[in-house]
């Protein structure tokens, strides 16, 4: 849905007003769920991240003790 639609909706009666509201709730909701989505994403690769990090410098705290 563009803004096009929205002035459309705007000029309509008001049943078809509802619907857009309706319809704009619903678009809402989706882009809360495509945002916690991507939260989710990049809180899980700062997860792998930073254990992973974890994970080699033990590796290279050793291999400096060797050299």
């Amino acid at each position: 849905m563009n803004v096009n639609m929205l002035i459309n909706c705007k000029k309509e009666r008001l049943g078809t007003v509802m619907e857009c509201t309706k319809s704009l709730e619903i678009m809402i909701q989706l882009s809360r769920i495509k945002l916690s989505v991507l939260f989710a994403i990049l809180l899980t690769d700062v997860l792998t991240l930073s254990s992973m990090s974890s994970l080699k410098r033990p590796l290279y705290h050793k291999q400096s003790e060797d050299n």
